[in-house]
């Protein structure tokens, strides 16, 4: 019986080509209790952030992987519509660092009140459309639009293993 397991995503730089840069970008914000690191996405642009994750040689047949992100909005964004896609290409070893990124359809998320956690899983629930193999790297893309300002505290690889 597979285990579903949770593996971090190190999210390491946001897209700086044309028409990109400046719309995402890591920053600390200051909470009454802690100060959060998070990736921020500015309001009306799109913005695109890069990370990569290990996939484990034990993963099942039948991986069923999605990305799960940990989000919360600033108070001007409760309430309203944001936009998440994610695109992903799993690297094995002797293949190109480089691939084409297989996109997932674009979702959509009503933002909570301010500063509340909420979680967004790719394709709407289903799994993630670029195949995955063990001993792997995958690389991700996450891209952000819509007339808010989000932030992403954590990104998850949600994989079965063997």
């Amino acid at each position: 019986m597979p285990t579903t397991v949770y593996l971090p995503i190190d999210l390491t730089n946001p897209r700086v080509a044309s028409g990109y840069a400046g719309n995402s970008y890591w920053t600390v914000i200051s909470g009454s209790n802690w100060d959060m690191g998070t990736w921020e996405f500015i309001s009306g642009n799109e913005g695109r952030v890069y990370g990569i994750v290990h996939i484990p040689n034990v993963i099942a047949g039948t991986p069923n992987p999605q990305i799960s992100l940990v989000c919360q909005v600033p108070s001007n964004a409760s309430g309203q519509e944001i936009y998440f896609k994610v695109s992903a290409a799993s690297v094995a070893s002797g293949t190109s660092t480089d691939p084409s990124l297989t996109a997932d359809t674009a979702y959509s998320v009503t933002a909570p009140a301010a500063r509340t956690r909420f979680d967004f899983l790719s394709a709407s629930g289903g799994n993630l459309g670029a195949a995955i193999s063990g001993n792997a790297f995958l690389i991700v893309e996450i891209s952000h639009s819509g007339p808010n300002i989000t932030n992403v505290l954590e990104a998850l690889l949600r994989v079965d293993l063997s």
